[in-house]
């Protein structure tokens, strides 16, 4: 809905009011003045004749309306419209020339954009919240919720054509009339025929469903009457040139009815008690009506008419009145909503009216309105009017002596002044001009304790009396030529004098008896201008600002803002009224409030009403008078806007919600099944619709993303949520709307969506994950007790080895030394022992630091490990003969040994060549490697004795059994090649990463 606005109806019409304004005031003047000099009596007669004639017509004029206009700056797609209706949910729906559209107060969307293409005449909400369109062949259409639409099928299988009307009756029956028939669908979804004896000629025109489940038929010359039991009857027969086009049904139970005839001509009618009474005719294309409340509007092309219990008629003219009529239609929220030039005209409340130029109020605003026993009166900048209570209904009267100032004291008398002129006080509906003269000013009023009136002026101070007399000047405390704008005497007899930005106080009681009293004015810091004062029940002062808001007095802290007044949009207020009902009005350029004084809150006061447009109250405000029975009386820049107490006291339901769409990354989801969001970079839209209409300003909204979350409320104004990038997850999106922030949607709209996970954290991955983890783990156990069983079978090794080669060789050190210290051996025999001890110790060391060596984490390599073997040979073959050579690569690759590989070919290469050593007798010993594919080969040959036949057969006295054990562990393969007196090779070819 586009920004509220004035719409300017008919600006020809307003200036041509203007001009016959300007005209009246002329011709007041000159009769006045003639009649005074009793000349020209008949010409006087004539002119006071045309003036009365030219008032009587402004006050025939209906009365205006706040409004506003939905059109293509508010969205609207185009201009041209057929029909449009509320459903019960809520939504708007526009048949227009391009198709039928869909509005939620924020977003037009088109539905069945492939089906409904033309224009479609008429669209029929069901209770249920369906719709139902026909176009311009008068198929009948059923539009679905997926933005789609189709024909209705009717008797015989099929599609409803030549609709005539549409209507629901509140049992839910759906009724559907062509003009020679009508249909309606039962409980079984069976199509019934009813009225079959309707008479050929009489076509029927329009249904309307009545208040009580009945059904009323308008035919040509007739209106039927079908109750619940789908009995029937003829309730009216008329015979005229024409037909019934409407009817409907009023709460008193009588029946309004239009009769079109063949000329354009139509009539308003009413049967009540079998009485039928005409109401209003027009030359018009007569079309419709609707119920608003006890209120039944009626529309033509021409006009709008009310017709209200009590009352005449109010006519609504084009285009005096209103720019254009089409179809109307009355919300769910009481506003009218008519077809009019350049779009739809929304009136939020007909009931509010505002009286304006053309009611007879001068033009310029409204500046203060004040109260007698004749009506109310307005001052606007240009003149005076009183607004009086005559013939059933409020009218405007111009008072041609048009005093520049009114005041009221607390007798109800009404004071004026004309400007460097004279008092007047009103007597018997006139205004008596008072003497002597009081060339001077008047600029405001306030009631003194007397009751009297103390009047600011630009020269001073002004008393009226208590009884029969002129007011009385009373000096001036700010000092001769300062103009006093504002006054106030409060309840501690302080009188309070504005200007200015200025402000002080003196003794009333002095200034009243003619004492010399005088004041220093003290400036309120930041303000640019005072405005009016008002003292508060409490003793509370307060005072208006042009720019700052409303500013509080105490004793004990002077002049300080209120703070919640300095949070309105804006801070121009100047406008106060007390309120029977409690607490103040404060009213201004944005503020339309009711507040309580409450210095102890941090916002200074309560709000505890507001006025709105939603009551028909634009903003500008400047005057307000409360009645006694609750209606309020308020000026304005518009005019003086008068507001029954029904439309103020009538209930705000908080407004339905509904969710409209849900968007990601720009593109619509559709929403019949859950939705599922990838995970990653995602921004997601919700888009909800508070479907209301009346005044979208007061809408507040609060969502949650859980339903056990506590509500948030929203800081825009658009029903449009959005997050990014949601941490995966099932949600559930709801939003509810208020239109005061007390009062919330009984049932919040929802949508459930939800956000998956990455592919690794869903459920089938993570059970995945989980049993490759349970493998992983299983296989981690084996491989950890594998790994302890080949330590334990390495410890297990090297105390075999150990035990094998140092438990020996200690064994035979310590035979031998007992040999040698018993005394039983000669010296060459204790020689040669101590030699052999020597020779066994050093063996032992050479073992020790073999099994060290293969333990060494830098010994992994097999180049190291040909190159150890190397040095332990030149230790044993350290005499010559045997000669000892080595057959190693000349670029060694970078392979490395496994921990039991390493060892047991160090162990078998180290017992080879010792057997070469000790046992062979040779001349020549060669250690070699060599690589054969992904293994390698180790020898040691010699050119010994070699092994005979008997040796083949004792392996285990040379070490070779040892050996052979040795080569199965790793998984190597063994081989011995010998002849007699041809030398020995011990071949192992084996895996360098080969384990146990």
């Amino acid at each position: 809905m586009p920004v509220v606005k004035w719409q300017q109806q008919h600006y020809l019409s307003r200036i041509e009011s203007q001009l016959k304004r300007a005209s009246s005031k002329m011709f007041i003047t000159r009769s006045m003045h003639n009649c005074n000099q009793r000349t020209y009596q008949s010409k006087c007669d004539l002119w006071l004749s045309v003036v009365f004639l030219l008032f009587a017509s402004y006050q025939g004029l209906a009365k205006e309306r706040m409004n506003r206009m939905l059109d293509r700056s508010g969205g609207l797609p185009i201009e041209s419209l057929s029909g449009y209706a509320q459903d019960t949910n809520g939504f708007f729906w526009i048949s227009t020339a391009a198709g039928v559209f869909r509005y939620d107060g924020t977003e037009f969307r088109q539905w069945a954009r492939d089906k409904l293409t033309g224009w479609h005449y008429m669209v029929y909400p069901a209770p249920d919240g369906e719709v139902f369109v026909y176009d311009l062949t008068h198929t009948l259409y059923h539009l679905l919720p997926n933005e789609d639409a189709e024909p209705v099928i009717g008797p015989g299988g099929i599609p409803f054509t030549n609709v005539r009307d549409v209507a629901f009756t509140r049992d839910k029956r759906f009724w559907v009339a062509q003009h020679d028939a009508l249909f309606y669908r039962n409980e079984r979804n069976q199509w019934v025929s009813v009225l079959q004896d309707l008479p050929g000629h009489e076509k029927i025109w329009k249904l309307r469903a009545g208040l009580d489940s009945s059904l009323y038929v308008a035919t040509a010359q007739s209106i039927w009457k079908i109750s619940p039991s789908l009995s029937y009857q003829k309730i009216l027969a008329r015979s005229f040139d024409g037909y019934i086009c409407a009817v409907i049904e009023h709460p008193d139970g009588s029946l309004f009815f239009m009769e079109k005839y063949a000329d354009d001509d139509g009539k308003v009618l009413r049967l009540h008690n079998g009485q039928v009474t005409e109401l209003f005719s027009q030359r018009a294309n007569f079309q419709g009506f609707v119920l608003r409340g006890r209120t039944v509007w009626a529309y033509t092309d021409h006009s709008l008419i009310a017709f209200r219990e009590g009352a005449g008629p109010e006519v609504l003219r084009v285009p005096t009145d209103l720019p254009g009529v089409g179809f109307l239609v009355v919300d769910n929220e009481g506003s009218l909503w008519l077809d009019s030039v350049g779009g739809l005209m929304q009136i939020p409340e007909p009931d509010s009216v505002i009286f304006g130029e053309r009611d007879g109020l001068p033009n310029g605003g409204v500046r203060y309105l004040k109260k007698n026993e004749e009506g109310v009166w307005a001052a606007a900048w240009f003149g005076r009017s009183l607004i009086e209570w005559k013939n059933n209904d409020w009218r405007v009267r111009y008072d041609e002596t048009n005093p520049s100032w009114l005041g009221v004291d607390a007798k109800g008398t009404l004071w004026g002044h004309s400007d460097n002129g004279n008092f007047f006080r009103r007597t018997n509906g006139k205004f008596i001009k008072l003497l002597p003269p009081a060339p001077d000013r008047m600029n405001d009023s306030s009631q003194a304790a007397d009751g009297t009136l103390w009047i600011a002026s630009d020269k001073g101070l002004w008393r009226t009396p208590r009884d029969e007399g002129s007011p009385r000047f009373l000096g001036n405390p700010l000092g001769d030529g300062v103009a006093i704008d504002s006054v106030l005497e409060d309840s501690k007899g302080r009188l309070w004098l504005i200007k200015g930005d200025s402000i002080c106080y003196v003794a009333a009681t002095a200034v009243a008896f003619g004492q010399k009293a005088s004041c220093s004015l003290q400036s309120l810091v930041g303000t640019r201008g005072l405005r009016k004062m008002i003292e508060l029940p409490n003793g509370s002062l307060w005072v208006g600002t042009n720019d700052k808001g409303v500013w509080r007095h105490t004793d004990e802290e002077g002049w300080l803002p209120i703070p919640a007044s300095l949070k309105q949009s804006s801070l121009q207020m100047g406008g106060f009224a007390l309120s029977p009902a409690g607490g103040v009005w404060v009213l201004g350029l944005s503020a339309r409030i009711r507040a309580i004084d409450r210095p102890d809150s941090p916002d200074g006061w309560q709000v505890v009403e507001n006025l709105s447009d939603w009551q028909g109250v634009p903003s500008a405000l400047s005057d307000l008078i409360e009645e006694p029975d609750g209606s309020l009386w308020i000026a304005s820049q518009s005019g003086v806007i008068h507001m029954p107490a029904e439309v103020r006291h009538a209930s705000i339901a908080p407004p339905r919600v509904k969710l409209a769409s849900l968007t990601m990354n720009g593109a619509r989801v559709d929403l019949r099944s859950t939705p599922q969001i990838p995970p990653g970079h995602n921004q997601l839209e919700i888009h909800f619709a508070a479907l209301s209409y009346r005044d979208r300003s007061l809408l507040k909204y609060q969502y949650r993303l859980h339903p056990n979350d506590e509500w948030t409320d929203s800081a825009s104004n658009v029903p449009v949520f959005r997050f990014f990038d949601l941490p995966p997850g099932n949600y559930t999106a709801e939003m509810r709307a208020s239109l005061d922030g007390v009062h919330w949607s009984s049932e919040a709209a929802r949508v459930n969506f939800a956000v998956m996970p990455y592919w690794y954290l869903r459920w089938w991955a993570l059970s995945l994950f989980a049993v490759a983890l349970a493998l992983a783990l299983f296989a981690a156990h084996r491989a950890r007790v594998a790994v302890l069983l080949r330590l334990e079978r390495q410890r297990a090794r090297i105390a075999m080895d150990l035990h094998d080669e140092i438990g020996s060789g200690l064994g035979s050190i310590g035979i031998l030394s007992n040999v040698v210290t018993s005394g039983a051996v000669d010296e060459e025999q204790s020689r040669s022992l101590t030699r052999k001890i020597s020779e066994t110790a050093d063996e032992l060391g050479s073992s020790l630091t073999d099994i060290v060596w293969s333990l060494r984490s830098d010994a992994t390599t097999l180049e190291s490990l040909a190159y150890r073997l190397t040095k332990r040979a030149e230790n044993l073959f350290s005499n010559d003969p045997p000669h000892f050579q080595t057959s190693f690569p000349n670029d060694w690759p970078a392979v490395n040994l496994s921990l039991a590989t390493r060892r047991n070919i160090l162990l078998i290469a180290t017992e080879s060549l010792h057997n070469a050593a000790k046992h062979a007798q040779a001349q020549n010993v060669v250690l070699g490697f060599e690589q054969m594919g992904r293994k390698w080969r180790l020898w040691v040959a010699d050119d010994g004795r070699g092994l005979s036949n008997r040796d083949k057969h004792n392996l285990a006295g040379m070490g070779m059994q040892s050996i052979k054990q040795r080569a199965k562990e790793i998984g190597a393969e063994v081989s011995f090649t010998s002849n007699n007196g041809s030398g020995t090779i011990v071949s192992l070819t084996f895996n360098p990463q080969a384990k146990d």
